[in-house]
C-alpha cells in the first residue's frame, strides 16, 4: 500500500509540474512528464549510464559499484545531472522512436541526439562541482541525555578539589557490562559484584566477552549490613565532559564548527583547530556573542584562516586540488574529515579523508561552490 500510495502522488507532482511550466513557456506542448522508465531506457540506449564508474578521476570505490543493466550510479552526485541531460532531451518524437524500437528489437543507434553524444557528456559531467548544503544552524541535541558527577579528592592542604577530566555516573546492576566492572569506583562494592561474577564463571575486565547473563543479578546483592545494591558509581576518564550547572556534567554532543589558527613557534608557522561543540555554540548565543570566534583562546596572537561548518567545501585539504566537503570532526584527537564533493554514499559507507590542522595542505583554500557549480574563494 505505502508503495502505490508514493507511486500516485509522484504522479500527481508531475502533472502539477508539468501544468505550471506549460503556463511559463511559449510552447506549451513541448512539456512533457515522462515516466522514470523512459528516462532509464534512454541513458541505456545512448551508453551513459556507466559514465560514472569509468571516469579517469573516479576514485576506486565509484569504479567498484556493482551495476545490473539499465541501474544508474547512485553512489555519485552527479548522476542527477546526467539524468537532467536525458530530461532535457526527451521530446516527443524521441518518445515514439524508442516506441518503435521497442517493436521491431532494431538499434537504438537513431536516438542519439547526435554524432559522439557520449563524449560531450563524458567531458560535461568532468567539469561539474557539487555545491553541498551548509550546516550552520544551532540545532539538534546539545549534549547526551546521561549526567555525570564530579570526582573530588583533598589535598595536602586540606583543601576539596575537582579532579580533572574524571566525573562518575551511576548504573544499575542489570545494565553492567563485563568491562564496565573494573570502571566501579567504590572497592567494596567492586569486590561483591567480583565475588557474584565468580559464582556464576563471568569473567570481568576490557577484554572479556559474552556479556553477564540476567540470572547473576536474579537474587540480591546485599552488603555486610543488609543493605541491597541496586545500583553502581563507575568513574568515567573524559576531557571533553563540561559542567551545565552546580554539580552536573554532561558529555557534549556534536561539533557545531571548527576555526582553524595559524601562528608562530620557534621560527616555524604552526596550525591549531579550535573545535566549538553546539552546547558551546549555544552559550555563546545566550551572551550575545560571535558564534564564529576569530580570536584563539589560548594563543590571541594566531592569526584566523577559517572556520569550518559542516557542508563545506575546501579546495585540496591534502595534497592535489581537489574539492572535499567537512564531514566531522573528533576534537580529542585532533582529526578533522572529509569526503569527495562527488561522494553521494551514506555517510558511514563515505571514504574519510582525515588530516589533522597542522598537516592541512597550505595551499587549500575554503571555497563555496553556487547551485550552478561556479566555485568561489569564500574569503572567510
Amino acid at each position: 500500500e505505502f508503495a502505490a500510495r508514493q507511486l500516485v502522488d509522484t504522479a500527481y507532482i508531475t502533472r502539477a509540474a508539468a501544468d505550471y511550466l506549460r503556463c511559463l513557456v511559449e510552447k506549451p506542448h513541448h512539456v512533457l512528464g515522462g515516466k522514470g522508465t523512459y528516462t532509464a531506457e534512454l541513458r541505456h540506449q545512448w551508453g551513459i549510464e556507466t559514465i560514472l564508474s569509468e571516469l579517469p578521476d573516479s576514485p576506486a570505490w565509484a569504479a567498484q559499484v556493482d551495476l545490473r543493466p539499465g541501474q544508474k550510479n547512485r553512489a555519485d552526485h552527479r548522476h542527477h545531472a546526467i539524468d537532467a541531460i536525458v530530461v532535457a532531451l526527451t521530446d516527443q518524437s524521441r518518445l515514439q522512436k524508442l516506441s518503435k524500437l521497442y517493436k521491431t528489437g532494431e538499434s537504438g543507434a537513431e536516438l542519439l541526439p547526435w554524432d559522439g553524444f557520449r563524449n560531450s557528456v563524458v567531458d560535461s559531467v568532468k567539469t561539474i562541482n557539487v555545491s553541498h548544503h551548509v550546516q550552520r544552524k544551532v540545532t539538534g541535541a546539545l549534549h547526551e541525555e546521561t549526567i555525570y558527577g564530579p570526582v573530588r579528592e583533598k589535598t595536602i592542604r586540606g583543601e576539596i578539589v575537582q579532579r580533572p577530566g574524571e566525573f562518575v555516573v551511576r548504573k544499575p546492576l542489570e545494565s553492567l557490562t563485563q568491562p564496565m566492572i573494573e570502571e566501579i569506583r567504590d572497592p567494596i562494592i567492586r569486590k561483591l559484584v567480583l565475588d557474584r561474577l565468580a559464582e556464576f564463571k563471568v569473567t570481568a575486565g576490557k577484554k572479556s566477552v559474552g556479556g553477564i547473563p540476567k540470572e547473576v543479578w536474579a537474587k540480591p546483592l546485599l552488603m555486610k549490613s543488609g543493605i541491597p545494591v541496586k545500583k553502581v558509581r563507575l568513574v568515567k576518564r573524559d576531557e571533553t565532559i563540561r559542567q551545565i550547572r552546580d554539580g552536573a556534567y554532561v558529555k557534549p554532543g556534536s561539533t557545531h564548527h571548527l576555526c582553524i589558527f595559524e601562528y608562530t613557534e620557534k621560527g616555524k608557522k604552526k596550525r591549531d583547530a579550535v573545535f566549538v561543540t553546539m552546547l558551546e555554540a549555544v552559550q555563546r548565543i545566550k551572551e550575545r556573542k560571535p558564534i564564529i570566534s576569530r580570536v584563539h583562546p589560548e594563543k590571541p596572537e594566531a592569526r584566523f584562516i577559517m572556520s569550518l561548518s559542516r557542508g563545506e567545501v575546501i579546495l585540496g585539504p591534502k595534497t592535489g586540488a581537489q574539492l572535499m566537503v567537512f564531514n566531522t570532526a573528533a576534537s580529542t584527537q585532533g582529526q578533522i574529515y572529509f569526503h569527495l564533493h562527488t561522494d553521494a554514499r551514506p555517510a558511514a559507507e563515505r571514504q574519510k579523508y582525515a588530516v589533522k590542522a597542522n598537516s592541512m595542505s597550505r595551499d587549500g583554500r575554503k571555497v563555496t561552490v553556487d547551485p550552478l557549480g561556479r566555485i568561489r574563494w569564500a574569503n572567510d
